[in-house]
């Protein structure tokens, strides 16, 4: 009886280490796909500015030489499964193609092509990175508090887009109501109310409503097209924050 015991015991202990490994690995895969998405997002920005203000040229060319180091951690990422990490990997590379040969032929003369050349390399990569985040939310035990840190961060990296597409004229920036940057400005307001029932995220909502204080007036009003590099940079200094107070569930569980 006492080896069944000690049998049974072993078996749970198994399980449980096994169930943890998976938990720490849908989590870390998580945070990547998640990190992937803001480096891409960013990349995109710098290359709609960049004949506007020509420090977004290197900038652009960081976000593409990190995108492209992860590819290889991307095909290897255990919680991923054989489809999302396929379609994935393609579009990464898709992605990758395009972005880099527009950032090899910039001309400042030109003008951004990025929305007309590279939109559909772009936003094909965002939602093969948004389908295995979505997978992994629905079967694995993310903490909400993780959940809704990249939800704000989504919602703010969504208005500096809209604000770079502003700078340059686009179709859907045109179809845009002032009614509906208000909106969007009062949901990104809301998400760091929502963190702010943390206590461990004070410091975090204060570094990141400093910057988002520098940045939420051009943005949230339609007649503003200023400073788009200035707005870029410090909504890159924004997420970092974001993602470095998200992190601390990666530490948590290992």
């Amino acid at each position: 009886m006492s080896l069944l015991l000690k049998n049974a015991g072993i078996f749970i202990g198994l399980l449980l280490a096994s169930t943890l490994t998976n938990a720490s690995s849908n989590l870390n895969t998580y945070h990547e796909l998640q990190n992937l998405k803001s480096d891409v997002r960013a990349a995109y920005v710098f290359s709609l500015i960049v004949d506007k203000d020509a420090r977004a040229h290197p900038k652009r060319n960081n976000r593409i030489a990190k995108i492209d180091s992860l590819l290889e951690k991307i095909d290897n990422l255990e919680g991923l499964d054989e489809q999302h990490r396929k379609a994935l990997s393609m579009s990464m590379r898709v992605y990758l193609r395009s972005a880099k040969n527009e950032a090899a032929t910039f001309d400042i003369n030109l003008g951004s092509r990025t929305f007309s050349n590279g939109y559909s390399a772009y936003s094909e990569l965002i939602e093969q990175i948004y389908a295995p985040i979505q997978t992994i939310q629905l079967e694995s035990e993310i903490p909400k508090k993780t959940i809704e840190v990249f939800t704000l961060l989504d919602k703010v990296a969504a208005a500096i887009e809209l604000h770079g597409e502003r700078i340059i004229k686009t179709q859907r920036s045109k179809n845009i109501s002032q009614a509906e940057l208000s909106q969007m400005c009062m949901s990104i307001k809301k998400g760091f109310e929502n963190l702010s029932k943390y206590k461990d995220a004070k410091s975090t909502i204060k570094k990141a409503s400093l910057k988002w204080s520098f940045i939420k007036t051009p943005i949230c009003n339609l007649d503003k097209t200023s400073a788009p590099y200035t707005i870029t940079h410090y909504g890159s200094l924004l997420a970092d924050i974001l993602k470095e107070y998200a992190s601390q569930d990666l530490a948590a569980i290992k």
